[in-house]
C-alpha cells in the first residue's frame, strides 16, 4: 500500500488486515510481521490498531475509498488469507462482505481472487520442482538449492 495514503484510509486499511488475520481463528507470525510492515510503511503505530479493531466491518466506508484503492484492500487481504496456505470459508466470507462495503462487484472480486489462486498454485509448483534432494548435504547448495560453480 502506498504510504502517500490519508491517515483515515490507512487505519481503514490496517483494519481490514488485521481483522482478514483473526478471520479464521488463529494469527500466524507471517501475518502479524505483513501488518507490521505495512503500518510502518504508512507512518501508523501498529499496536495500537490491533487494539481498536472491532469483529464487524462497521468502520469500512466505502464512500472514502477509491475503487483502486478498494481493489489493493482486497488484494492484500486475499493475500494475508493465504499466509498459512489455508483459504479457510471464514475468511472467503469476510471477504466477499468487505467487498460489498467497498463496493467491488462480485465478478471482479472472483477475477482478482482466481488470479491470486492460480499465482500461488504456480509458486506453489515452482516451490515443489525445485526442492532439493533430501538426501543431499544442504552444505553444498546455495540458498536457491543449488550446487556450488565449479
Amino acid at each position: 500500500m502506498s504510504s502517500k495514503l490519508p491517515a483515515a484510509l490507512g487505519r481503514t486499511y490496517l483494519r481490514c488486515l488485521i481483522l482478514m488475520a483473526r478471520a479464521d481463528g488463529k494469527i500466524l507470525p507471517e501475518e502479524i510481521d505483513f501488518i507490521n510492515a505495512q503500518a510502518e510503511l504508512l507512518g501508523l503505530e501498529e499496536r495500537v490498531l490491533w487494539a481498536e479493531v472491532p469483529n464487524d466491518l462497521s468502520f469500512v466506508e466505502a464512500a472514502a475509498v477509491s475503487p483502486e484503492t478498494a481493489l489493493q484492500i482486497i488484494k492484500d487481504c486475499i493475500f494475508l488469507a493465504n499466509a498459512d496456505g489455508e483459504y479457510s470459508p471464514n475468511e472467503r466470507e469476510l471477504l466477499e462482505l468487505l467487498c460489498a462495503r467497498l463496493g467491488i462487484r462480485q465478478e471482479a472480486f472472483e477475477r482478482l481472487e482466481a488470479r491470486l489462486i492460480g499465482l500461488w498454485r504456480l509458486i506453489d509448483r515452482m516451490r515443489e520442482t525445485y526442492r532439493p534432494p533430501a538426501d543431499q548435504n544442504k552444505g553444498d547448495r546455495d540458498r536457491a538449492g543449488r550446487p556450488p560453480r565449479s
